[in-house]
């Protein structure tokens, strides 16, 4: 049974990723047989295997238990039952008086399958981590694996400190990380920075392998961006690092397979770090200005935020984005208004049709949902409209907590705040 599910979850993955399979191609063929439409048929069989297996799901061992739970998180299948739990609930209970049978990998597929379905489990997840903490050593776990673990726990905010040290711990002690691809050594840090689990010692350890590389051809667009993200979310700052991933993204002749996220990720990551790269800051902004309306809210935001917080005050990258700002206003939330309007004061870009009625009513619904920072980040961009004459203010109520909040707080200058300075 876990056999057969597992085959046709790999079929069905590899044919789902193909585009725009040719009529009459066996590749077309095979996505009506087996996916069909809206996905019904392929929903239609693994419910059938699941209800096959329920009977008999005590009488799988750790390898098939394991590749059957592999098999729905690979097709992406949440077969719900009678009670109104899961397969993946039927699933965990079997496994968990198991674990200790399972070995590294079967428990990395079993654990990705989870997060990959965005289904959790805390008892399987403690559990599981209990069984990885007690193996004697984690070398029979290849990096592949151990990414998959600590991605599935921080990606589904599963919390489990000892795990995370004994990957840790053994991570640092390997002679050196050649056997990890740059996916794996993006998604390991991605996840201890995402789960909050400070280990110095294995950021430095990535860190000086990648800075030390020949080159960082195999690293795409999100192994960076998820890099960048990691070191300076944990305020793990190492330079040289820094300096190897903004040059290898400089020499990429396209951006365009890096997403919206991708560019937003990046500029923030240098601009909390307190890293600057001003080539390719302009690059990057280059790219935005063409994808502008592919930007989310917050990947906008941040963007804008960035760049004025690290100094790189392009007016011409803040006057054209200027439309695709003004026409997601109200999706913004408080801090990504806060963010915008501090963004254009700091860069001294008028923006009329952004900073107008409608952005005082935006900023109205959320005034009881502005927090210090976002305040204080008010009140700058007040004296900014203030500073060019606007016939725009906000409220009276709302600059009173302003600048409370901002009297309040100790200055802390922008990049380019503090470069005006000299």
């Amino acid at each position: 049974m876990s056999t057969l599910a597992i085959s046709l979850a790999k079929i069905i993955d590899k044919i789902s990723k193909r585009k725009k399979p040719t009529k009459g191609s066996a590749h077309q063929i095979l996505q009506e047989v087996l996916i069909g439409k809206d996905s019904k048929i392929k929903q239609y069989i693994f419910r059938e295997i699941a209800s096959s297996s329920v009977p008999i799901l005590r009488e799988f061992d750790a390898r098939h238990l394991s590749n059957l739970i592999y098999a729905y998180g690979l097709s992406q299948e949440v077969v719900l039952v009678t009670d109104g739990s899961t397969f993946f609930d039927m699933l965990a209970e079997v496994a968990i008086p198991n674990l200790h049978k399972f070995n590294g990998q079967d428990l990395s597929n079993m654990l990705w399958s989870y997060a990959n379905v965005g289904v959790s489990n805390s008892q399987l997840f403690e559990q599981a981590g209990d069984a990885i903490v007690t193996m004697n050593n984690l070398n029979e776990i290849w990096p592949q694996a151990l990414s998959n673990i600590v991605l599935a726990y921080a990606t589904l905010d599963e919390t489990h400190s000892n795990l995370f040290k004994k990957i840790s711990d053994h991570i640092v002690g390997l002679n050196n990380l050649d056997r990890f691809d740059p996916q794996a050594l993006s998604n390991i840090i991605w996840s201890f920075a995402t789960a909050e689990e400070p280990h110095p010692q294995l950021f430095m350890k990535v860190a000086e392998h990648i800075a030390c590389l020949n080159n960082l051809k195999s690293f795409n667009g999100q192994d960076c961006s998820n890099t960048l993200w990691a070191f300076a979310t944990a305020g793990e700052h190492h330079s040289q690092l820094f300096k190897r991933l903004g040059d290898h993204i400089i020499g990429f002749d396209t951006l365009h397979k890096f997403i919206p996220q991708h560019l937003s990720n990046i500029v923030w990551a240098y601009a909390t770090a307190g890293e600057s790269n001003s080539q390719l800051f302009n690059k990057l902004a280059y790219e935005a200005i063409k994808r502008q309306h592919d930007f989310k809210p917050q990947e906008m935001s941040n963007f804008l935020w960035a760049f004025a917080t690290n100094g790189q005050v392009d007016e011409h990258l803040f006057s054209s984005l200027i439309s695709s700002v003004k026409e997601n206003l109200d999706k913004y939330n408080k801090q990504e208004l806060a963010n915008v309007a501090w963004a254009y004061s700091v860069a001294n870009v008028d923006a009329p049709s952004v900073f107008n009625n409608e952005f005082l009513t935006a900023c109205l619904k959320k005034e009881n949902d502005f927090n210090i920072e976002n305040l204080c980040q008010l009140h700058q961009w007040q004296l900014w409209q203030e500073e060019i004459k606007s016939d725009i203010s906000l409220p009276e109520s709302l600059q009173i907590k302003c600048y409370e909040a901002f009297i309040s707080q100790d200055p802390t200058p922008s990049k380019f705040q503090e470069k005006k300075c000299y």
